[in-house]
């Protein structure tokens, strides 16, 4: 049996942890220019942290912190508002700005648009979608790309893009999943490896799962409500989510890109969880996300997954039991957390990163295997 193949068995079999794993809380928004709200959105293995805080004008504006502790943000001014998707180890950030699907990407020390079929300048680029959904740390991201064909309507493609040496925005379109559904490359592992999802029906919301294989978009799994990849790690174990049938209800779920003939798996949710939603994946299969009632979504909690044992991230905050994480968004082969918590007694949220103090739970990532 292919060595890939038994790393994969033992992570999809919940194999029992070394023990509960431990977490101090560092701190980011102390760093930040604004006091405001903030989020750590990700997390690189060297440790380079993205996200994005909020100022006093409520626009929100990109951070990159490096390995070395070096900070840099990104403010275009009193109109610049940008939401923050992902980020790589070497500070590649994308994102999308406000109520557009138009995506940009960090270019030296800039935000640049990413082309649609339309220039970022034209005013039919309002109406076309570049949106970036992840990016790796070789630089390669893949979101939805508009497919522009004369007194047509508008139909969506998705795409794999990358910045070159001279600075300039590469953008390759993938196609439709078989020639004709809506399609879109929702994330992208360190083998360049791609999974999304085709819009079956807008009606009554069906989406198929999709991987790319050879240039072309194959099923992952079955279709259902909403039901969307979200992250995949380089092991080809992916997860993401689906909508219950009232559409009230988010579940998190979990493929293999190894059986991609198989529904995907529902994982575990808090007992208190109204709808849950995974968000990040490391090279160990270990997932973190967020669990929120809908209807009070100040009352979200974030959770982390490790075999079968399922943490309520609050319990493993050892150093100080006066904050309440809010969302995990990441996790890094450290086991590292980005994510956004909540002081006792303070309004808004803070980007912070929640330090693993032990080996406990992590199966370590040295999976350089063929």
């Amino acid at each position: 049996m292919p060595a890939n193949a038994l790393v994969f068995m033992y992570l999809a079999s919940g194999a029992n942890t070394l023990g509960t794993p431990t977490y101090r809380v560092d701190d980011l928004s102390a760093l930040l220019p604004s006091p405001h709200t903030s989020v750590a959105v990700d997390v690189a293995d060297n440790g380079t942290i993205t996200g994005s805080f909020t100022d006093s004008t409520g626009r929100r504006k990109p951070f990159v912190l490096d390995a070395g502790g070096a900070l840099q943000f990104f403010d275009g001014g009193y109109y610049d508002d940008r939401i923050v998707r992902a980020g790589n180890a070497n500070g590649l950030i994308i994102g999308s700005l406000p109520g557009s699907t138009l995506g940009w990407v960090r270019i030296s020390d800039e935000l640049r648009c990413i082309p649609s079929p339309f220039d970022c300048e034209s005013i039919q680029s309002l109406y076309t979608s570049s949106l970036p959904y992840d990016i790796n740390d070789a630089g390669t991201f893949v979101g939805s790309l508009t497919i522009v064909e004369s007194g047509q309507p508008y139909v969506f493609q998705g795409y794999r893009a990358s910045v070159g040496p001279d600075h300039t925005i590469s953008v390759t379109g993938l196609g439709q999943y078989q020639q004709r559904w809506d399609t879109t490359a929702s994330a992208i592992n360190e083998n360049e490896e791609i999974v999304g999802f085709a819009v079956m029906d807008r009606a009554s919301a069906d989406y198929q799962p999709v991987f790319l294989s050879q240039g072309e978009w194959l099923p992952l799994g079955d279709a259902g409500r909403y039901q969307t990849p979200i992250a995949l790690n380089q092991h080809g174990v992916v997860i993401g989510s689906k909508r219950t049938n009232d559409g009230y209800r988010e579940l998190p779920l979990r493929w293999s890109l190894h059986s991609p003939e198989q529904t995907a798996v529902p994982l575990p949710t808090l007992p208190s969880s109204i709808s849950a939603r995974p968000n990040g994946i490391n090279a160990a299969g270990e997932i973190v996300g967020l669990s929120y009632d809908p209807d009070h979504p100040s009352a979200s909690q974030a959770w982390l997954l490790i075999g079968d044992d399922l943490f309520a991230i609050d319990d493993l905050v050892a150093d100080n039991p006066g904050w309440r994480v809010l969302a995990a968004h990441a996790i890094n082969s450290r086991g590292d957390i980005a994510a956004a918590a909540r002081w006792a007694g303070e309004a808004g949220a803070r980007a912070v990163v929640l330090r693993r103090q032990s080996d406990a739970g992590l199966f370590r990532h040295g999976f350089d295997v063929d």
